[in-house]
């Protein structure tokens, strides 16, 4: 017996498309699966992990373009949309065209950056990315999307005081993680003298 889907009217609005094709059963389970794989690898906290690998000299051939810097705020465009992180030191890798690289420019570029992640990632924003994503497999967000975004502009004292609890919270996040890698370094000799 073939499944049978119930559609709300905003996802038939959303995509602009009512035919009975569209949203087959089985479309569905694949955009719900591609949904989860996409930009897998980054958070709010950073990468983790990256096990994709390329040759040196397609790496050579790519890096101008797409290696992001430090103080470049990484805001996921496609897929998991939404999340934004600000790097610290350059990034020894590529981004895929699912990261769009923002810097500060005109009268934003005072505004403390690590404020702005935090803002980006918050839901004021989240909200504002549902609204405007589209796509029919895989969410996206294009960059004209994104310059419609509506950002509190905070003062210049409160975005310092926020900018210096981000950065304390990422040290102490760093440093826990450093813990408990001696923690298990740790009670990895001790099973080996067993």
């Amino acid at each position: 017996m073939p499944q049978i889907s119930i559609i709300k009217l905003s996802d038939i609005l959303k995509a602009g498309r009512f035919d009975a094709e569209y949203f087959q059963p089985e479309y569905l389970e694949i955009e719900k699966k591609l949904k989860k794989r996409r930009v897998s690898d980054f958070s709010k906290f950073g990468f983790d992990k990256i096990t994709k690998k390329i040759s040196e000299k397609l790496f050579d051939e790519l890096k101008v373009k797409f290696q992001p810097k430090e103080d470049e705020i990484l805001f996921t465009k496609d897929g998991t949309i939404g999340i934004s992180y600000l790097l610290k030191e350059d990034f020894e890798g590529l981004l895929s065209s699912a990261f769009l690289r923002l810097t500060l420019k005109g009268k934003y570029k005072n505004f403390q950056k690590e404020c702005l992640t935090l803002i980006l990632n918050s839901i004021l924003c989240r909200t504002q990315v549902e609204k405007l994503s589209g796509g029919a497999l895989i969410n996206h967000l294009k960059p004209s999307d994104f310059e419609k975004f509506k950002i509190p502009l905070i003062s210049q004292n409160i975005q310092k005081h926020i900018a210096e609890k981000i950065e304390k919270s990422h040290n102490l996040r760093r440093m826990s993680k450093e813990l408990l890698e001696q923690a298990k370094r740790k009670v990895e000799q001790e099973i080996e003298k067993v």
